[in-house]
């Protein structure tokens, strides 16, 4: 009876350890950084895609004539992966969000605030989906790899999202007309 327990153990062991690897999440690594020199972006819309190792180093260029303040990215992943953002020189922060598309997962990341005027027109820029080397550094090589899949596409979105100051105009006069109309509104309740 007792060697009959441990081989139904050894078999559970066998059965749970393939179960467990296939079930680890990936770990894709985004940044962004400046190169020397890029491929023209000529639009605040773009497409590419990691290379066949799910990484890769990819050079651009903004001339687009106008700065972007905010850049969307969007990439569909296996479902319960873990993804690493890294804003760059150009934004302060990079905000992740996901959202369930059946069996993948679809990871907007996001990168705002602007670090004197984000990505402004003419201004290389690059973007690393290698993962971290052991010395925890990001892989420099361009053909490096990544957790991203093979040849996954990314969209992204530049948003120029500083509204134009006869904008900010009208918004201010819209706030204060509503603030006036609530106090006149108060004063009469009390007279």
């Amino acid at each position: 009876m007792k060697r009959l327990s441990q081989v139904a153990a050894i078999l559970a062991l066998f059965l749970a350890v393939p179960a467990l690897v296939k079930a680890a999440p990936i770990d894709p690594v985004f940044s962004m950084e400046d190169p020397p020199e890029g491929i023209p972006i000529t639009s605040t819309g773009f497409t590419f895609s990691a290379n066949g190792l799910g990484g890769g180093i990819f050079p651009f260029i903004n001339q687009s004539g106008v700065a972007w303040n905010r850049v969307d990215f969007t990439v569909l992943l296996p479902l319960n992966s873990i993804v690493t953002c890294g804003p760059g020189p150009f934004f302060g922060f990079c905000q992740v969000s996901v959202a369930n598309q059946g069996n993948q997962d679809q990871w907007t990341l996001s990168l705002i605030g602007p670090l004197n005027g984000g990505v402004v027109d003419g201004q290389f820029f690059q973007i690393n989906l290698n993962d971290f080397l052991e010395d925890g550094i990001q892989n420099p090589d361009p053909n490096g790899s990544g957790g991203w899949g093979q040849n996954n596409s990314f969209g992204a979105i530049a948003n120029n999202s500083t509204p134009e100051p006869a904008t900010l105009g009208l918004l201010a006069c819209g706030i204060a007309a509503a603030g006036f109309a609530i106090i006149s509104k108060r004063l009469k309740i009390l007279i």
